[in-house]
């Protein structure tokens, strides 16, 4: 895998060709997990420490991976954030998959991004319910 940054973009090669002329050539992505750190560390201005990227966790004894976590400073996760291809719309089966990983950390906000739209949620544990948020929130950290 080859990554090259450039200015706030994470890309990474997904395919190499070989053209007719013997060169090659790359294809790259932008990884929309790297957008979103850097939307919560400039203009949350979230601490880039408290912020873990593909965080492991285990759901009903099962290994699974959240894209990004948010952490407080007492090291509890606030927030997750998962990150589908800008291609995969934001459906309530996504919220659901959200929802299966927030049950394994007990975060108070669920964020679902495909890099076109952004939809924020906290969760109210004490009445057990999830409202749609207006905006990312500046998490007290």
């Amino acid at each position: 895998i080859i990554i090259v940054y450039h200015r706030s973009l994470l890309l990474v090669k997904t395919r190499k060709i070989k053209g007719k002329n013997g060169r090659f050539f790359f294809f790259f992505s932008v990884k929309k997990r790297r957008i979103t750190v850097d939307i919560f560390v400039e203009v949350k201005k979230y601490p880039a420490g408290l912020i873990a990227v593909e965080y492991s966790i285990k759901v009903n004894s099962l290994p699974k991976r959240c894209d990004i976590v948010v952490f407080n400073k007492s090291g509890l996760p606030e927030m997750i954030v998962e990150c589908k291809a800008e291609s995969v719309p934001i459906t309530q089966k996504v919220l659901d998959q959200a929802v299966r990983y927030y049950s394994g950390l007990n975060v108070n906000y669920l964020l679902l991004t495909n890099g076109k739209t952004m939809f924020c949620y906290h969760i109210d544990i004490e009445n057990k319910k999830i409202e749609a948020m207006k905006e990312v929130p500046n998490i007290k950290i």
